[in-house]
């Protein structure tokens, strides 16, 4: 997803990096409430309890993103690794 939006530089361990910053159980995995963790604002609890109580739209396997979507979670995720990598160079 993240190269289908023309990001390139994003390597690997960037990746890798993204799950284990925000894998609470240590698993190597990203739940539910890890994904929910790193897309919605720390600094805004009003939007978080919204968008985590409101009804969940039927969703089906094969279903895909919309575009906008997709877009804006791949610059979300972009801006986590640039953050990651800025916080590296400072160390």
């Amino acid at each position: 997803m993240i190269r289908d939006n023309n990001v390139h530089d994003m390597t690997e361990a960037d990746c890798y990096y993204l799950v284990k910053f925000f894998d609470s159980d240590e698993d190597g995995r990203l739940h539910y409430p890890d994904f929910m963790q790193m897309i919605l604002p720390c600094d805004n609890n009003t939007l978080r309890s919204k968008a985590t109580q409101r009804p969940n739209g039927q969703i089906n396997p094969g279903d895909f993103l919309t575009l906008d979507v997709e877009r804006d979670l791949t610059n979300l995720l972009v801006s986590e690794i640039e953050l990651h990598r800025a916080s590296e160079k400072l160390k």
